[in-house]
């Protein structure tokens, strides 16, 4: 059963990416090119980003499971669930890359009068490509991160576990005895999958997408092919096998056929359209309706508006957790990626950092309770809620601040050879204001990410012992927790959610807002 489970899994994620590929480049280009639509997006997705995936429990449960019916609503629930996990930074890395793209670019384009499609097709996509694809990589891996929770729909006082490793690895941790074994082997076999992706999807597409980076002078550089080997360290034969395959499948006769049916969709485009807004005005009609009938007085009315004690210390214990993890992210992730950056062992180090940012931090429960939070106590808690925080948030500053670090011009490098800067002049002048934007860009996604964590942070059941066990500790994650695993009750969901989503709103505004548009000032032109 266990390759089943990893096929239903890894199908879940796929089908997930896609529409985070589809969502990230239409919505990222949009923002970044039209200042109306800017102003609403970026906000919107500000707030979206740090709403833990259980936020979106309710639209999972009240829309998809209502409207579908309880298998294929908790299938396409689940795919919507790890779309929310992988989309936000993926869209973020977008409209950085367009609001970087050099003015004299922008200028060519206007002069020689590019065409709306080529403009999009030639210039804005490849200028994506560099960070889309290192932020996909970075949302893979946290989908996977996400998955246990994606996989576990509760509908009040019932639960419906789809086959596959996150409910897997979740359900055994919940047993009493917990089942370690079994869970230890579905983290191998998540290892497995994601070694595997990296090694034959993402990686080749990283070193692809240094073709689209920017240079400013006229220095030979070697075009990458897309399905070149690049050296590793294993049975070269598995490379070039799983290569000649996607070479044979790319040859086979579809262009005809494509350029056939982009002719036909094109002839009658007015027609598509006209029919496809009058399919989707019913089902959003049908689906309000039918969601409409599902509510009922009681399920809006939630418990913890009658404790606004309690969810205000939760909320001062969570802003305090993730200001916490921030400081630690920020310490070790940027002096790493300036070392690893432009090393030679780069590749080497991405597969362990794709690998930690994948790890299903659940399995580490029962020792984080064993060692740190029974002997510590109080103390022991804060200690593991912090560290479980970390792994959702730190790969998210690290993969931006990576990318930042590849993403400098070589011949800002040439210059900096010839006028012999370096040391500390050379990190100050050339390579930290060459990767701040990408800084600002990582913080904000793993702000996100830390606020994501605290569902797995701050709430730490093994078996039939949960932790946190005193009030004074609990944070939104555990409420939040609380509400969606243990009673199934959305309303309590939505407040809390509600909750966390002012917080954002403010400190987005405030500080998150100003600090973006500073990075701009950072811009190579």
């Amino acid at each position: 059963m266990l390759p089943v489970y990893a096929l239903l899994s890894l199908l879940r994620m796929t089908f997930a990416y896609i529409f985070s590929l589809i969502f990230s480049l239409s919505i990222g280009i949009l923002a970044a090119k039209n200042e109306k639509a800017e102003h609403i997006i970026i906000p919107l997705l500000d707030v979206l980003q740090s709403i833990p995936i259980l936020g979106f429990f309710p639209i999972a449960i009240i829309f998809f499971i209502n409207l579908f019916g309880s298998y294929i609503g908790a299938e396409i629930s689940s795919i919507f669930l790890i779309f929310t996990s992988q989309v936000w930074n993926m869209t973020f890395g977008v409209y950085e890359a367009v609001k970087l793209i050099p003015r004299d670019v922008e200028e060519m384009a206007r002069v020689y009068n590019i065409g709306r499609f080529l403009y999009v097709r030639k210039i804005l996509v490849p200028a994506t490509m560099t960070k889309l694809i290192y932020n996909s990589a970075m949302s893979w891996g946290g989908g996977w991160f996400f998955l246990y929770a994606s996989e576990i729909i509760s509908v009040g006082n019932a639960q419906i576990s789809l086959p596959g490793l996150g409910s897997l690895l979740a359900l055994s941790l919940m047993e009493s005895p917990p089942r370690i074994d079994v869970a230890l082997l579905s983290v191998l076999v998540t290892m497995f999958l994601v070694s595997f992706t990296y090694l034959f999807i993402w990686r080749p597409l990283i070193e692809w997408s240094e073709n689209f980076k920017y240079e400013y002078s006229a220095g030979e550089r070697r075009r990458i092919r897309l399905f070149e080997i690049p050296r590793v360290r294993i049975p070269p034969f598995l490379y070039r096998s799983f290569f000649r395959a996607i070479r044979y499948i790319s040859k086979l006769p579809l262009r005809n056929f494509m350029a056939r049916l982009g002719g036909i969709l094109r002839s009658r485009a007015v027609i598509i359209r006209r029919v496809f807004f009058l399919l989707l005005t019913a089902f959003i009609v049908y689906a309000v309706v039918k969601t409409a009938l599902s509510i009922t007085p009681e399920s809006i009315s939630s418990e913890y508006i009658k404790e606004p004690d309690l969810v205000l210390m939760a909320s001062l214990n969570s802003i305090r957790r993730v200001l916490a993890v921030l400081l630690i992210s920020l310490s070790w992730t940027v002096p790493v990626s300036l070392l690893v950056g432009r090393g030679k062992h780069w590749n080497e180090f991405m597969l362990i950092f794709e690998i930690a940012a994948s790890f299903p931090i659940p399995v580490l429960w029962p020792f984080l309770v064993r060692y740190i939070v029974l002997p510590l106590g109080e103390g022991g808690f804060e200690v593991a809620a912090i560290t479980l925080a970390l792994f959702g948030a730190q790969f998210y500053l690290l993969f931006n601040s990576l990318a930042g670090v590849r993403s400098i011009p070589s011949d800002l490098e040439e210059m900096r050879r010839v006028f012999l800067v370096k040391g500390a002049l050379y990190f100050r002048k050339i390579v930290i204001p060459g990767m701040f934007p990408s800084i600002v860009t990582g913080l904000i996604t793993a702000w996100g990410g830390a606020w994501n964590s605290l569902i797995v942070a701050e709430y730490i059941k093994v078996g039939e012992e949960i932790f946190p066990s005193k009030k004074s500790q609990y944070g939104l994650g555990t409420l939040l927790s609380i509400a969606a695993w243990e009673k199934g009750d959305v309303s309590s969901v939505i407040f809390i959610t509600a909750v966390l989503t002012i917080i954002i709103i403010t400190i987005n505004r405030t500080f998150w807002r100003f600090l973006y548009n500073y990075s701009a000032k950072f811009r190579v032109e």
